[in-house]
Parts: structure tokens; sequence; C-alpha cells
């Protein structure tokens, strides 16, 4: 395209540049070539110069203590590619960019990323989740965490994906924090991995807890009623309610209404009935000599924890009847009209 020079538009000082009229009718600011031809250094602006290059040196004498430097810029070069890409209003973390870079590079050397879902929303988190199990086909992931959220998504996509993975977790032992479990902490744990834990407790207490309980013994079977209840809760709604939804995901699976099971009457009364002891004897609020419920022993623990997973396990057994047939069927069917 072809350009001819206004010399007298808008006027003023050309020292910056120049504006140029186009062919089709508009001017282009056309800035003058650096460096200027009168540029002067003098006072201030020499002051700060030296400065400048007195902490350039200082900075590249650093440098040379490195053994690998290209990592030490390397770091400050994404960081920078980071804020750059959010002017431009995309939104990307500095883990996206290192998934990226991982799946250029030709080696499989183990990535460790330390809460890499921080100041993400929901959907990013789940993208990460997904895109973090999906490298780990191809190399090793080490991934520190305290965001619920994001387990809950990884751990989603790792049964989705069936991926080799271990989980530890880090809590508080002996009174200090640092204490490293296989596995993860109760709060986390599937409700078959929870009733197993209540019922190896449950069988420990029987054997050790005396005719009468002491208080230490009290407050052990008071632990495992507390943590009954929250069983119960967790299998409303893994197993009873199917997973439909899930106090950490936005998404509701509409597909697993099919498997709500629902349960005989006197089911929903067994439940009820150990859900309302696990309520009285738990230390929810200060409750007057006069209300309070006897404390149960632990073969009662063991025998209400039973009856719960007795309760469950039909809840179960009816679900699979769905998973293997209707859903089983509308799902081939909905993947072969993809296919088609």
């Amino acid at each position: 395209m072809s350009i001819s020079e206004n010399s007298g538009e808008r006027g003023g000082s050309r020292r910056a540049g120049r504006y140029v009229r186009q062919t089709r009718g508009y001017s282009a600011f056309i800035p003058t070539a650096l460096p200027p031809v009168d540029l002067e250094l003098k006072g201030a602006v020499t002051a700060s110069l030296s400065r400048a290059d007195l902490a350039l040196g200082r900075l590249d004498g650093a440098v040379e203590t490195l053994p690998h430097p290209e990592l030490f810029t390397a770091m400050y070069v994404r960081r920078e590619a980071v804020l750059s890409s959010q002017i431009e209003g995309t939104q990307a973390s500095l883990d996206d960019l290192v998934a990226a870079e991982a799946r250029l590079r030709g080696d499989a050397s183990t990535l460790v990323f330390d809460d890499p879902t921080t100041s993400l929303d929901h959907r990013h988190r789940r993208r990460i989740a997904k895109r973090l199990v999906e490298l780990s086909a191809s190399r090793p992931i080490a991934v520190l965490t305290h965001d619920v959220v994001f387990l809950t998504a990884m751990q989603q996509y790792i049964a989705k994906l069936t991926v080799r993975h271990s989980i530890q977790s880090v809590q508080w032992s002996s009174n200090a924090p640092g204490g490293v479990i296989s596995g993860l902490g109760w709060e986390s744990m599937a409700y078959r991995n929870q009733i197993h834990d209540l019922r190896a407790r449950a069988a420990t207490m029987v054997k050790q807890h005396g005719q009468y309980a002491n208080e230490q013994e009290k407050r052990e079977i008071e632990k495992g009623y507390t943590d009954l209840r929250g069983a119960i809760e967790r299998a409303t709604r893994e197993i009873i309610l199917n997973d439909t939804t899930h106090p950490f995901v936005a998404e509701v699976k509409v597909i697993n209404l099919g498997g709500v099971v629902g349960f005989e009457l006197a089911e929903w009364e067994t439940l009820m009935n150990v859900y309302g002891k696990c309520s009285e004897t738990t230390s929810g609020h200060d409750t007057p000599p006069d209300e309070q419920a006897e404390m149960p022993d632990a073969a009662e623990i063991s025998k209400d924890l039973e009856a719960v997973d007795k309760v469950i396990e039909a809840c179960k057994a009816r679900r699979k009847t769905f998973e293997d047939g209707p859903k089983k069927k509308y799902t081939e069917m909905r993947n072969a009209a993809r296919r088609s």
C-alpha cells in the first residue's frame, strides 16, 4: 500500500513521530526511529542511568554464582508472560503455562505443583484438574493442595481416566503438625473408607474398655458417634442420592437421578434411630443434666455401625441394578449416536 506524508496535519513537534495520510483517507501515526539522534543525557538522567548500570552489574555478578542461571531467568520470563496475558483479557495461571511447556518437552521429568488453583474460579479449577490428570499419563505429577474443591475434581478425573495415583495427607499428630498418613483425611474419605475406619476403632474400644467407661473412654465413644453421624450424611449423598449433587462441585449429574434409591420404612427408621443417637451423644451444645442421654458403650456403637451399613449395602445393591441396566443401555445408545 502506498502512503503520502501530510506535513502540515496536526502541527506540533515531530520529535516523537509524525502523522502520515493513508490512501484510504485516514492518518496513521508513524513513530520516529529509535534511538533519537538528538538525545542528551545529563543531570538527573545521567545519575539514574548510572545507578541502573550499577544494579545490573550486581545482578549479573549474582547470576554468575548460580549453577543454572537459565532456570532463574526462565521463572521471571514465565511470570511476565502470565501478567502480559492478563492485559489481553486471558485468564491463565503460571501452572497453565508450565503444563503447556511440559507437553512440548521431550523428557518426562517430574512436575511439582503447589496450590495450582489459587485465585481461580470453579470452572478453571476443573480445567486444571483435568489437565494435570491427563498429563500424569506421560510423567510423574506431584500436587500439594488444601483446596477441597480442586481435590474433589482431581479425584473425579482420576476415577474417570483410571490413572494410577497415591494420596497422602498431612495432619496433626501427637499435638504437633507434620504427621503424614496414607489416603485422605476423615472429612474427604468416601463412605466405605469411613465405615471401615469406624469398625476398626469400635473393635479396639470393645477390647480395651472396661464394664464402666471412664472419662477418656467416653470421649472415644462420643467421637465415634460424631464421626458415624458424618458417615451417614456422606452415605446419603454418595449412595442413596447416587452422588447426583456434590457440596464442592457446581455440576448436577442429572443422569444419576435414575439411580437415586428408595428404601423400606424399616430401613429409614434404622437410619433415623442411629442418626438421632449420634446427635444426642455428640457434644453440640450444653445439655441440662436432667436431659442428658446415657452414654452408649463400645458394644452398642459396634451394633449401630453394622445396622447402618446393612441399610447402605441394600441401597448399593438396588443402585447396581440401575447402573447395570437402564443407565448402561442409555449410555451405550448416546455414545453410538455421537459416533454416527
